[in-house]
């Protein structure tokens, strides 16, 4: 029945959602020296495990204030978020999350940015810069230009446009576990980067398709600016 087949795709989607926030390893870590996209997060669990994920694009707050985005089931606790400092190999705390959002249709947090220890880089992987922002409606009926992510573990992939569902796009660039929360952008013809979301998931467990949350509308819900 459609209706059980649903809810059964819904389930799946969640778990592997979940899977993709890996347990943390030293050598699968992306050290960086500033808060930057693409760089290693890691949180402690309720159990006392640590978690890891992948930090998607810096943006503004309507504040002022710095954050950045990463996937929502990535807030494994309410505790501290850490990445881990190349110049002192060591794990320093750089926030906690403002906001998580968890259900059927939506995966997406933001990370507020507390640690004066710690600079900032908007950077993807402190390099590309990231200049504008693209949404359902610029990517719709798309499936020539090439997506890429910048996951912790994954480095740098790339794939296509498969289809939009709901606020989700769903593409072809390989990621594994760890790289949750990456941002996901398109190469411009100058080099500079278009944001477009953040990785959440492989729906349905099918480990050929990925999918991104697009940030735009949370961008505008949360009063956030890119950078």
């Amino acid at each position: 029945m459609p209706g059980r087949n649903t809810a059964a795709t819904t389930v799946v989607v969640f778990l592997m959602a979940v899977a993709l926030c890996a347990p943390a390893a030293r050598a699968d870590t992306m050290e960086a020296d500033a808060v930057l996209p693409g760089m290693s997060i890691f949180q402690t669990t309720p159990d006392g495990d640590e978690a890891s994920c992948t930090a998607g694009f810096v943006v503004t707050a309507s504040d002022g204030k710095k954050a950045f985005l990463t996937a929502g089931h990535c807030a494994v606790s309410s505790g501290l978020v850490s990445m881990q400092y190349m110049p002192t190999h060591e794990r320093r705390p750089v926030g906690t999350y403002r906001a998580s959002v968890q259900d059927d249709n939506h995966d997406i947090g933001l990370v507020g940015i507390a640690s004066s220890r710690v600079p900032v880089n908007p950077r993807v992987r402190g390099i590309k810069p990231v200049v504008d922002m693209a949404g359902p409606t610029e990517l719709s009926g798309n499936t020539t230009t090439a997506i890429c992510i910048m996951g912790a573990r994954s480095q740098t992939t790339c794939g296509r446009s498969i289809k939009i569902v709901g606020n989700q796009l769903w593409f072809t660039a390989p990621a594994v576990h760890g790289d949750s929360g990456a941002p996901v952008f398109a190469v411009r013809d100058d080099g500079a980067l278009t944001a477009i979301g953040i990785l959440v998931s492989h729906p349905g467990g099918d480990q050929s398709i990925t999918a991104a949350e697009f940030i735009e509308p949370w961008m505008r819900r949360w009063g956030l600016r890119l950078n």
